[in-house]
């Protein structure tokens, strides 16, 4: 799947529980890496969410989510975030650029691989 803005925004408007962004950027590669993972049943924690609506840690997560169809805990938090404006889905931008080092991706399979009881070489399979 070519993941792109207008395909996540038609994904959130036909979403039947949309939390809304306070996050201002996306990273797309985060984004396909997270999908390609969930779409093949690996396992994730929640996401944070304040207020029943604001996204705090999770923003990656929750698109991907919905864009493979996974079932994605939410966790409530009554810590308010440090940045807690709402933002909307149409304004957030959605960016080509890769923002983990290898090193930080590595890190984030070996943690993946972990959690969901496999082997690092299971986890950089699904992500060919």
């Amino acid at each position: 799947m070519k993941i792109n803005k207008a395909l996540i925004l038609n994904k959130i408007a036909g979403s039947d529980f949309t939390l809304s962004p306070t996050q201002s950027k996306i990273s797309i590669p985060i984004l396909e890496r997270i999908y390609k993972k969930m779409a093949n049943e690996i396992q994730f924690g929640p996401i944070w969410v304040f207020d029943e609506k604001l996204i705090i840690d999770g923003h990656h997560r929750y698109i991907a989510s919905l864009l493979a169809d996974f079932n994605l805990e939410h966790t409530s938090t009554i810590r308010v975030p440090e940045v807690h404006i709402e933002l909307k889905w149409k304004d957030v931008v959605f960016v080509n650029e890769e923002w983990d080092t290898e090193a930080n991706i590595n890190r984030l399979n070996e943690e993946d691989a972990k959690f969901n009881k496999m082997t690092i070489e299971q986890i950089e399979q699904i992500l060919k």
